[in-house]
């Protein structure tokens, strides 16, 4: 059964991980829990030297309470380090690319490959591996190609463009990321997905001499054919080690696919969509919707390689996008997650105050 608490810290970027700590970091809130915290303390010492079965496993019960609390404590203060450090990265970057615009490439390839290091201790741990072989990751690595190995390939250039510009960028309202700047799965997710899209930017419009190619202008025609066959690599690699050589094993080992994710909710529009042609069929289905879904962002991304105007109207959208999302996650999930917990701890000041102490003495 999933608890109220549960159902308010699930969204669709879940894949991405979430927050370690749901207490909200107001300190007005955070003293109020401190003193409620203290009280009940306060009780459970009266109730120590009690022989009243109904007192004794309360008082354990408070104690547990006490020490779930004092030991997230830890985790907060680790959570107040990432959000501060969140900030400073923001400042950072947004430093190089309005002073040095074409260090900025080398920056994110380099920021790239640590968080994605990161994240692959975490999954490894929580099982959620093979969300490494997801397309963002591809595209991001074709990107890295391009900025830090062949400068002057066009092929990497033009994938690079269309993949940014189009599937992570609209990626970012798909799964709902947002700059919750206290978690580093999510401003990690954050960055995979925008910071590509920056990156061709200020190589395309800064005179970086260093990639040539990013200044010029690709017939439709090229635009879509080099794309196409990356992408079709990629699928071919992806549906091979899923769905394929994998499959079984993650079953039995539990481990979290994109595929396995999309079909918890029976009642979405993906998992019919994807059964259209019966369960055999379902990856396939599955993998030709995405297909669809990457071609059509190609052929509306082109337009964007025309207007600079039009690149930045993309790439604000989706970042005023995570803002709004991570003001969501603020107000509504973690704020409510906290008054749960306020709600728990005056059910058991309740509890404690309808036992008559003085009588079990």
């Amino acid at each position: 059964m999933v608890t109220k608490e549960e159902q308010l810290s699930t969204d669709d970027s879940v894949i991405f991980g979430l927050g370690v700590s749901t207490i909200i970091y107001d300190e007005d809130r955070h003293k109020k829990l401190d003193r409620k915290i203290s009280e009940c303390k306060e009780q459970a010492e009266l109730l120590k030297e009690s022989k009243n079965i109904k007192s004794e496993k309360l008082r354990e019960k408070i104690e547990k309470l006490i020490n779930k609390y004092q030991s997230s404590k830890l985790v907060r203060n680790f959570d107040k380090v990432i959000f501060v450090l969140g900030l400073l990265r923001i400042i950072f970057e947004a430093l190089i690319l309005g002073r040095f615009p074409c260090y900025y490439p080398y920056y994110y390839s380099v920021a790239t490959i640590v968080l994605v290091l990161l994240r692959f201790i975490y999954y490894r741990w929580m099982h959620w591996h093979y969300f490494l072989l997801d397309f963002c990751y591809w595209a991001n690595l074709t990107e890295i190609l391009f900025f830090g190995f062949f400068p002057t390939n066009e092929i990497l250039f033009i994938s690079s463009y269309a993949f940014s510009m189009g599937p992570l960028l609209l990626a970012v309202p798909i799964f709902r990321n947002s700059m919750v700047l206290h978690s580093l799965e999510k401003t990690t997710s954050v960055f995979i997905h925008l910071t590509p899209g920056l990156s061709i930017w200020a190589a395309r419009y800064n005179n970086c001499e260093n990639w040539p190619n990013c200044h010029r202008t690709p017939t439709f025609y090229t635009y879509l054919f080099y794309p196409c066959i990356l992408y079709l690599i990629w699928a071919l690699i992806y549906y091979v080690i899923i769905f394929l050589i994998s499959f079984d094993r993650c079953e039995k080992k539990n481990n979290t696919t994109l595929f396995k994710y999309h079909l918890q909710n029976k009642n979405s529009i993906f998992y019919k969509y994807s059964g259209i042609f019966g369960e055999k069929l379902r990856p396939f289905a599955f993998m030709s919707i995405h297909m669809i879904f990457s071609l059509f962002t190609f052929l509306v991304t082109y337009i964007s390689l025309y207007s600079q105007f039009l690149q930045l109207i993309l790439i604000f959208t989706a970042l005023i996008k995570t803002f709004w999302m991570a003001a969501n996650y603020y107000m509504e999930i973690f704020s409510k997650n906290y008054e749960l917990k306020l709600e728990d701890l005056d059910k058991i000041k309740k509890s404690l105050e309808s036992i008559d102490i003085k009588k079990d003495k």
